[in-house]
């Protein structure tokens, strides 16, 4: 299971590991023992691992331009908000995680690229995290 041939270091297969034990062990938790009034307080795990995958300091960004577009449109059009907020956020949010993981195993692979310097600093590929 464990492979020595790449360049991650041993804490990082360690904490993957046990990141996917509680990534299993509590959404079963939180089935079973917390109330069902308190479920909504409970942390969504997949959320959390997708804030483990995107660490680029881009997101914090990204997650106040959301959120400040949903007051607007929540005051704008309150219909429409509560039809169509949740699954746009979970498509964007999704299509983040994918594109990161994506990038990771084109990192492991040794074929990572960049198709755009859209996102980097000043356009520039050099720039990019």
């Amino acid at each position: 299971m464990l492979t020595t041939n790449l360049d991650i270091p041993q804490g990082s297969i360690y904490f993957t590991i046990v990141c996917a034990i509680l990534g299993v062990i509590g959404p079963v938790v939180g089935h079973l023992f917390v109330p069902k009034k308190y479920h909504q307080y409970y942390p969504n795990f997949s959320a959390i691992g997708i804030g483990f995958i995107n660490t680029l300091p881009q997101i914090p960004l990204a997650m106040v331009i959301g959120w400040t577009v949903s007051v607007i449109w929540r005051k704008s059009s309150p219909n429409s908000w509560a039809n169509y907020m949740y699954p746009i956020a979970s498509g964007l949010i999704a299509g983040q995680g994918i594109s990161a993981v994506i990038q990771a195993v084109l990192n492991l692979s040794g074929k990572a690229g960049y198709v755009t310097g859209f996102s980097c600093y000043e356009q520039l590929i050099s720039e990019c995290p």
